[in-house]
């Protein structure tokens, strides 16, 4: 067990968060598809590897999807999609 929790930090470590929502310095309202483009693109993996979290319309997490070998894998039909057309980046402090 130990090697798949060495695996799993290995895995975070490794994640690129894409440079503009590292520390949004204004409030923004981009659609969800293009943060898990830009979350793809940091990281080459499948566009369809990573989802949105949006509760009441405000980004709140990025769900990954990876195979039984933690490599990227597009993310099933089971992984909830954010539905709104826009949502909130607010700024942190």
């Amino acid at each position: 067990m130990q090697d798949y929790f060495g695996v799993i930090e290995k895995l975070y470590n490794a994640l690129e968060v894409p440079e503009e929502l590292k520390k949004p310095g204004n409030s923004s309202h981009p659609s969800p598809s293009v943060i898990e483009q830009k979350f793809a693109l940091a990281n080459n993996a499948p566009r369809r590897a990573f989802r949105i979290s949006c509760p009441k319309n405000q980004f709140s997490a990025v769900e990954i999807c990876l195979s039984k070998d933690m490599q990227y894998q597009a993310c099933p039909t089971t992984v909830r999609e954010c539905s709104a057309s826009r949502i909130r980046v607010r700024p942190l402090p």
